[in-house]
């Protein structure tokens, strides 16, 4: 390999180390002890190769060794020096890997290949002769490198080179084992340390610290592995350091004990235990001139820098102790002084710093400590507490005795200090085992991983199946590892069988888009069921399937609002931001304290000229050149900091020090100063974690509260009433408002004991009045709801009578000294909370919680205030081989005592079960007493589901609570409240009322304990006081009531008849109708006793009572309930009524289809022409006499119009032959001396004087109406006007600010000589304000005028749409209101006639604008601001490029995800197909909106070619049909439209005929090169001549230009036809779009199009000194291949296809390279014809 695998993450140098989390946001400092490596970086292969980025500079860049450096190497002499262990000198090291690049210069692989080594020999994937062997062999012919590697060997191995007398090479190797030679290259056979290996990775992988190694850092020090021993005595020490360096004997001799062994008794004889591989163990064993321990390994370097910089930091307000500190360490290096004399001073220097001593104590030469066994009884009893469960106790031999192998020096493990506990042993199966996965692994972090798995499954997250199947990808690919982890975890073989069957997901939400907060809905339910076959486990749990944010401008200044934060998430939030400047400032502190402190002791080396020549550069000789300058900045302010980095840089001498002790300084205050902090945080964190989730019980109850008022509930079912009496049809008026469901007969007990309970409680009412309304309820309930009855059940749990004493009685002392030393072991209590496995923890004898007794037993788990310690970490492997027989038992008795799963007893209806309805006919008392009661129910229902969910399914329904519990905060908020879990949720719910009415718990108290058990679906609990109050109140009323007492008569009366007849029923209601009177309403609660519904219905004196057995009205009611939008007789008969209602009466009637300002798509208020006729096209005009009603659309729309349209309309399809225009319809249709009536403001001026002077020929005339008789036909039922706010556009997207463009407009005006302009277009006003909105749907605009004159500029705009924000932008603007305009243009007048100058109006301008200002006093022009805003500028230009790329990719992603969903069978819609094309849009970066409603359409539906599919009313997705989809979005920076047609399965021939001819239309067109000055008009040939070859057309425009974050129709160009195409010349800077197609009515709709920008194109020539132009296509979407007939394209053609495909793989490819499914899409759609 060229370059080095990527390089784990090490911490910095005076950083903690961290066992747990790394830590990523700390600066990167390279790892001292293997920093001979990896500083150097693998020698690329050839010039294009890339070096890894992990790599770290090499060394011989950086500056020379620190006085740290130098400090802690001298440390680690001194540790190891006396150990008989030679330090690394780095120096060295790194001279002789300079030595070996050089000399390999010309070959890489040599260099790449001895680094590979290293890395194995560090790694101890390969032992020391391994590494002799492999260095030698590498360097054969180069003796002076093979000996130079004596640098890095451990003591006892040496390599000497020389030559013989016949010039050969002659290689000595010297190592612990004795010598070995080789000549001429020859292989050494030299005694490989495979077995010492093994030992000594028993060792290693049984240590405690293993566990701490991470991927993503470095190795633990080695010293770290044993506390440091005290100081030794004098006599040790000599006598240590006279054995430091090992002898030849010594090396022959028996390794020292294992660190497991003790001293034995003296009258017991002790076998070793097996893992030692030792038969004897005692002092006589030993050597006479060796000590009884192994000597302590070396410390490590990177261990020696970190305490340096520790003892720095500790004395950094005294540097003169860390100088002392310095100078012993030098005298000690140089002078060889007794380490007791260094330990002396060293002592004194620290004065009361303990924790500095003891571990300056570490690098101190190792003491001998006399060597103990432990009894053979007490030994066996630990190990066999610790033996790896399935596998036997048995003591098994050692397979390899000690004197038959040698234990190198280097690779002795610590003896560990008498007192320290015995770690867990493993025997040589399993030591053996691990040592393979390691091998066959070869990756340190896969392997650290492996053993991650195993140690989830030893603390019982999951059981041996899913262990066996997570290592699969580990071990898969090695059969027999495989079989013997099977073998070692007690795997029985017995896999778990999924069935393949989708999962069924219950969806409990309204389909409809029900409000949750301000910012939040439900989605629908086609949305929610969408299949993903990406999502895993996690995705599951986190994502988000049931709300989506909702777009608000009610408050803010615009764009699109993703929600709001409640208050206590703002806590939340406030907390992260306070942290994170926490940290960001001591981490950019550290890291300019880390710059500073070697240019500091640079200084101090200089003399006083250096000093005053020396100068910093910017930067400082970091990485960053703005990270030191921002927290300079930030401690002495922004102008003293500036000084201070000019300073810095300047005069480094005189500030470098004075800065960085304030640096220094600062560290410590904020240090400080945020561990007060994280006191407080944790606080706000517990306090406001819940709360935070849920938002909706924030506004609840104040709501609620409101919501159960008498005027509230009235107010609500009245509402409902007047809405269902606006309806045409005849029987609106027997419709019910309410119809509630009562299906769980047991929850009526619930609810009455409840109320029940607050009786007692209350203090309102009196004992008597409580008794009568009881009486009431057990009387009065049962027979109306048709149940038993409602009296509640005594519940009796003689387990929660026990004491917490007597269950301490149960616990014997084994189980709590178990418990407490497992309670460190687990990781956390997310479980003990919700989920019913573990939630017994609360309720069975061992895991009980007494929060009265304050104790806790936990059943091995830690409590959630437990915090992990290094010695949690360090339990890794300790815990994946101590998993014993005993935790599975506990298991096995947690899951028998999982809570029992109440059966509802909800009987089966009774099919055959005669229906009974029972009539109630009540006044305004006991319609609210039903509604609160069914309130009350149903939400106890609710509870009562999600008890039932969270049993069955725990993780599906607990997940937010579960995350919670993970962060700790559950505990606090709860340790003095006692909640009983053994009958479930539910019941503890219940139980949790009892005490709040019983005063045991305040209200805050009783929501946080609800909150805990129902998570964020407990709010609806919070006011369950309150809602009992209001219940009890109206209960009161009934009993006491005369009245009431009077209808209870009636309604007894009337259910003593054995069957309800209509007549009785009416006989009832007019009884109660005649005691009611006036005075009260009159209400009809109706409850069926087959259905178990209730409804209420408010009734008047005309309205029918809803009978539910009325059978034949109700079906009558569901036959005639229609959609009236396409049903018009009414709407005309009442428009017709109109025509002589108005002064002068007219004949008939003009609805176009704009809105007076001649948009395009209109706002649901100016629907005229859509309301009038049923037809929803955008393009229409509809005229109604007073015999007949004409549509008139053109043939974009003729299908479409076809099928909307009722008989009572006439289509007329504009452009055929025989059909006349709308405007001669109406000169020769009409009788002569008609009146055509018409709406001012919603007729051009242009349409007005053309049809005036048509009209003249026929004597009839134009008759403007006051009022639009449209909107008074459509009365009430009319959309109010929008009133969203607006919202500034910036310049970054614009390109020019508006004072620019009104500039411009005023130098046009006054070349024109003209006064001013009226700009009534809406997106000419958006675009000239750079201003947008959202008035119309996927249109950014906003209803206004704007009058421009040579001097003032006023925007007439209704006050409440404009924000502070946009009022600011249009400073120097003269704001008014909407309807001033025409007020204000009758007082021009008067300054018109004396200026002599004229207002300009286009044609598209209204009537009503130029009566008000005067006919005489305008002039039509083409429109100077719509011209100019179709020339984009470059910004604009570039948005462009770039929303169209996003969009592309948003659209490879969606055409690859419905090909696979079809082709996998699925049932997709053309609806929910396109809700799933606007969900990719809107992920992409600045998404908007959709520029126009999405035509998703298949087979016949693609030939309607404005075609909108229905929401539950359009066609499936065929995949053998072709399907169209012509769609796009508004992005910030522009507006795409683009439309591809596609085919999922095999086209016939004549569909490919027809596609490919269009696609040559489409490419002719993209290709074509023309003059400056042609128009669209005359363009339009090049698109339709390969459909005319075939006798084929369309019957639509080829192009319309596109807006910049504006219309997606924009003119005034375009490429088509029609006539105004050819008044405009195309121009560079303008965009087009190009889309040719074809359509075969009832078959299938072709269509292919692209966004084009006009730009010039160098040509070789330029006659008559024109320039020309050409298309940039900027859309980017493949275009389907198997549409494609080949044979037909030319070589040219051919060539396009492939460019154009090449292209949009280059731009896509980015975008989409987390989707492989789209990139596999994307490949094959794109591959060269």
């Amino acid at each position: 390999m060229a370059t080095d695998p990527p390089s784990p993450s090490r911490r910095s140098s005076n950083s903690p180390p961290s066992s747990s989390t790394p830590n990523y946001n700390r600066p990167k400092t390279p790892n001292i002890e293997s920093s001979s490596l990896s500083d150097h970086a693998p020698i690329p292969q050839s010039q294009t190769t890339t070096p890894s980025s992990s790599s770290t500079p090499p060394v011989s860049n950086n500056t020379t060794t620190t006085t740290t450096t130098a400090a802690a190497a001298t440390m680690t002499s001194a540790s190891v020096a006396a150990n008989g262990y030679r330090p690394l000198n780095v120096k060295d090291a790194l001279t002789y890997l300079d030595q070996v690049k050089v000399k390999f210069a010309d070959q890489p692989e040599v260099y790449n290949r001895f680094l590979d080594i290293m890395k194995e020999f560090k790694s101890q994937a390969i032992d020391t002769p391994g590494v002799i062997e492999r260095v030698s062999t590498l360097f054969r012919g180069h003796p002076l490198l093979i000996s130079g590697f004596n640098t890095f060997l451990p003591p006892g191995y040496r390599i000497e080179c020389s030559t013989d007398d016949h010039a050969r090479d002659i290689i000595k190797v010297t190592t612990p084992s004795g010598t070995t030679s080789t000549t001429s290259g020859e292989p050494f056979n030299l005694q490989s340390e495979s077995s010492n290996h093994m030992i000594e990775s028993s060792r290693y992988y049984n240590h405690p610290n293993y566990n701490n190694f991470r991927s993503n850092g470095p190795l633990p020090p080695i010293s770290s592995y044993h506390p440091p021993p005290p100081p030794p005595p004098p006599s040790q020490q000599q006598q240590q350091q006279q054995h430091a360096l090992p002898s030849t004997s010594n090396m022959q001799q028996p390794p020292p004990p294992p660190p497991s062994s003790m001293q034995p008794s003296s009258s017991s004889n002790v076998q070793p235990p097996p893992h030692s591989r030792h038969p004897e163990n005692s002092r006589s064993n030993s050597p006479p001139n060796e000590p009884n321990n192994t000597r302590r390994a070396p410390v490590e370097f990177n261990h020696a820098i970190n305490y340096v910089n520790k003892i720095k930091n500790r004395f950094s307000n005294d540097p003169e102790t860390y100088k002392q500190f310095l100078e012993i360490l030098q005298t000690y290096q140089k002078e060889q002084k007794p380490i007791q004399e260094v330990y002396a001073q060293v002592q004194i220097l620290f004065n009361g710093a303990n924790d500095l001593l003891a571990e300056f104590k570490q690098f101190l030469p190792d003491t001998s400590q006399p060597i103990e066994f432990v009894h053979a009884q007490q030994k066996s009893k630990l190990l066999k507490k610790r033996s790896l469960s399935g596998l036997p106790n048995k003591t098994k031999k050692a397979k390899i005795h000690h004197k038959d192998h040698h234990v190198s020096d280097i690779r002795r493990s610590p003896i560990l200090a008498p007192n320290e506990e015995i770690r867990p042993q493993i025997s040589p199966e399993e030591t053996e085992f691990f040592e393979r996965v390691k091998k066959h692994v070869g990756n340190k972090s896969t392997y650290q991983s492996f053993l991650l798995v195993l140690n989830l499954f030893s603390q019982q997250v999951f059981d041996a199946n899913t262990l066996v199947e997570k290592c699969e990808s580990f071990l898969g690919g090695h059969k027999e590892l495989y079989d013997q982890l099977k073998k070692l975890v007690g795997y029985d073989g017995k896999d778990v069988m999924i069935e393949n069957v989708p999962l069924a997901h219950e969806y409990g939400y309204a389909s409809s888009h029900q409000e949750y907060g301000p910012s939040y809905r439900t989605v629908s339910k086609a949305w929610k069921e969408q299949n993903c076959s990406g999502r895993d486990a996690l995705c599951w749990e986190v994502l988000n399937d049931a709300y989506v944010s909702h777009p608000t401008w009610a408050s803010e200044d615009g764009g699109f609002i993703a929600s709001k934060k409640n208050v206590f998430e703002e806590a939340l939030h406030r907390v992260e931001e306070e942290r994170y400047d926490y940290d960001i400032n001591i981490e950019a502190n550290l890291n300019t304290i880390s710059l500073l402190e070697p240019i500091e002791k640079k200084i101090s080396t200089m003399t006083e000229e250096e000093k005053t020549a020396f100068k910093l550069p910017p930067g400082l000789g970091g990485p960053s050149k703005t990270i030191y300058q921002r927290i300079i900045k930030k401690i002495y302010g922004q102008e003293q900091g500036a000084r201070v980095v000019e300073i810095l840089h300047s005069n480094p001498a005189q500030s470098v020090p004075v800065v960085l002790q304030r640096l220094k300084q600062m560290d410590k205050e904020w240090k400080q100063s945020q561990r007060e902090w994280i006191k407080v945080w944790r606080e706000i964190e517990i306090k406001n974690y819940y709360k935070a989730l849920d938002y909706q019980g924030v506004i609840f109850k104040s709501e609620d509260r409101k919501a159960m008022s008498v005027k509230s509930l009235v107010s609500e079912i009245r509402s409902i009433r007047l809405d269902q009496s606006r309806k045409p049809n005849h029987l609106a008026n027997i419709e019910p408002q309410f119809i509630f469901d009562f299906k769980n007969k047991k929850v009526f007990k619930d609810v009455t004991r409840i109320l029940y309970s607050y009786f007692e409680r209350q203090t309102t009412y009196g004992t008597e009045d409580c008794e009568v309304m009881k009486a009431f309820i057990e009387m009065f309930l049962p027979v109306f709801f048709d149940v038993p009855d409602v009296l509640p059940e005594i519940s009796s749990d003689p387990a929660s009578d026990t004491t917490m004493d007597e269950e301490e009685e149960l616990v014997d002392e084994d189980e709590v000294m178990e418990e407490e030393v497992d309670e460190e072991d687990e990781d956390d209590d997310t479980q003990n909370s919700y989920d019913s496995s573990t939630d017994t923890s609360r309720s069975t004898r061992r895991g009980h919680t007494n929060y009265t007794t304050g104790r806790r037993h936990t059943n091995g788990r830690r409590s959630p205030r437990h915090k992990p310690n290094d010695d949690d970490h360090q339990r890794l492997l300790k815990d994946v081989l101590t998993k014993t027989m005993k935790t599975l038992d506990k298991k096995a008795e947690i899951k028998k005592e999982v809570i029992p799963l109440e059966i509802e007893e909800e009987e089966e209806e009774d099919p055959n079960k005669e229906q009974k309805i029972y009539n109630l006919f009540g006044n305004t008392t006991f319609y609210c007493f039903f509604r609160l009661f069914q309130i009350c129910y149903d939400r106890l229902c609710k509870m009562k589901e999600l008890d039932r969910q969270y049993r069955t399914e725990p993780e599906k329904t607990k997940l937010a609570n579960k995350a919670a519990l993970e962060l700790y905060v559950t505990k606090a908020t709860f340790n003095s409240i006692e909640m009983d879990f053994k009958s479930g949720y539910y019941n503890a719910l219940l139980k949790l009322i009892d005490r709040f009415f019983d005063d045991e718990l305040d209200q805050h108290v009783f929501e946080e304990c609800t909150r805990y058990i129902f998570g964020t679906k407990a709010y609806i609990m919070f006011t369950i006081d309150k809602l009992m109050m209001s219940i009890m109140r109206q209960l009161h009323l009934i009993v006491t009531e005369p009245k009431a007492q009077e209808l209870l008569s009636f309604f007894k009366k009337n259910h003593e008849h054995e069957k309800g007849t209509h007549e009785l029923t009416q006989a009832y209601r007019l009884e109660v109708t005649e005691a009611l009177g006036e005075e009260d309403n009159l209400y009809n609660l109706a409850f069926d006793t087959c259905t178990r519904t209730l409804a209420i219905q408010l009734l008047g004196k005309e309205d029918e009572t809803f009978e539910l057995n009325d059978s034949d009205s109700y079906t009558n009611y569901v036959a005639n309930y229609v959609d009236w939008e396409h049903e018009t007789p009414e709407r005309l008969k009442a428009l017709r009524e109109l025509f002589d209602t108005v002064e002068p009466q007219v004949d008939a009637f003009l609805i176009p289809s704009e809105d007076a300002h001649q948009s395009e798509y209109g706002a649901d208020c100016d629907l005229r022409r859509q309301w009038i006729s049923g037809f929803s096209g955008s393009a229409g005009f509809a005229v109604v006499t007073k015999q007949e009603a004409a549509l008139f659309t053109d043939g974009r729309y003729f299908l479409q119009a076809s099928e909307q349209l009722d008989d009572n309309w006439t289509l007329m399809k504009q452009g055929l032959p025989g059909v006349p225009t709308w405007q001669e319809y109406i000169v020769n249709r009409l009788p002569v001396g008609s009146r055509i009536g018409l709406d001012a403001t919603l007729t051009t001026v242009a349409d007005a004087h053309d049809l005036q002077s048509r009209l003249d020929s026929v004597n009839s005339k134009l008759v403007p109406v006051q009022r639009n008789l449209v909107d008074i036909a459509w009365g009430n039922q009319r959309p109010l006007p929008p009133h969203d706010k607006v919202f500034v556009h910036p310049v970054e997207f614009a390109g020019e600010s508006h004072q620019d463009k009104l500039e411009k407009v005023r130098q046009h005006l006054r070349s024109k000589q003209q006064f001013g302009v009226i700009v009534s277009a809406l997106d000419e006003i958006a675009w000239l304000f750079n201003l947008r909105g959202s008035d119309v749907d996927c249109n950014p605009v906003f209803y206004a005028y704007a009058i421009v004159t040579q001097n003032n500029t006023t925007l007439y705009i209704n006050p409440e749409k404009l924000t502070d924000k946009v009022r600011q932008h249009l400073q120097g603007i003269e704001l008014k209101s909407y309807d001033a305009i025409f007020e204000d243009l009758a007082g021009f007048k008067q300054d018109l006639v004396a200026s002599h100058q004229k207002f300009l109006i286009d044609g598209n301008t209204s009537l009503a604008i130029e009566a008000a200002v005067g006919a005489d006093h305008v002039v039509d022009e083409r429109s100077f601001i719509n011209d100019t805003k179709a020339i984009k500028n470059e910004r604009e230009l570039k948005g462009m490029r770039d929303c169209h790329i996003r969009d592309g990719a948003a659209l490879v992603q969606y055409f690859a995800w419905l090909e696979k969903e079809l082709l996998a069978g699925k049932q997709i819609d053309e609806v929910q197909a396109g809700d799933h094309l606007e969900k990719l849009r809107a992920s992409q970066q600045d998404f908007v909106g959709l520029s126009f409603p999405t035509i998703s359409s298949t087979g016949p539906n693609g030939a309607i070619i404005h075609y909108e599919p229905e929401r539950g009313n359009c066609k499936v997705i065929d995949p053998n049909q072709i399907y169209l989809c012509d769609s796009g979005a508004q992005y910030k920076d522009g507006t795409t439209d683009v439309t591809r047609t596609v085919h999922f399965g095999t086209p016939t021939e004549y569909e490919k005929t027809c596609f490919t001819a269009v696609l040559q239309g489409h490419i002719a067109l993209d290709m074509a090169v023309f003059p400056v000055g042609t128009t669209g008009y005359l363009l339009d040939p090049f698109a339709r001549m390969p459909l005319w070859k075939l006798g084929l057309d369309y019957r639509h425009g080829t192009g319309h230009g596109v807006g910049s974050f504006l219309n997606v129709h924009e003119g005034p160009h375009g490429i088509g036809v029609r006539a105004p195409y050819n008044n405009t010349p195309l121009a560079a800077g303008m965009t087009v779009t190009d889309e040719p197609g074809y359509y075969e009515d009832g078959k299938f709709g072709i269509r292919i199009e692209n966004v084009l920008v006009i730009r010039k194109v160098d040509t070789p020539h330029h006659f008559g000194d024109r320039d020309y132009l050409g298309f940039e296509h900027v859309t980017m979407a493949p275009i389907g291949l198997n549409l494609i007939d080949e044979s037909m394209l030319s070589p040219a053609e051919k060539k396009w296809v492939n460019d154009y495909h090449t292209e949009c793989v280059e731009k896509l490819t980015p975008l989409i390279s987390d989707d492989q499914d789209a990139i596999a899409w994307l490949k094959k759609e794109t591959r060269p014809l």
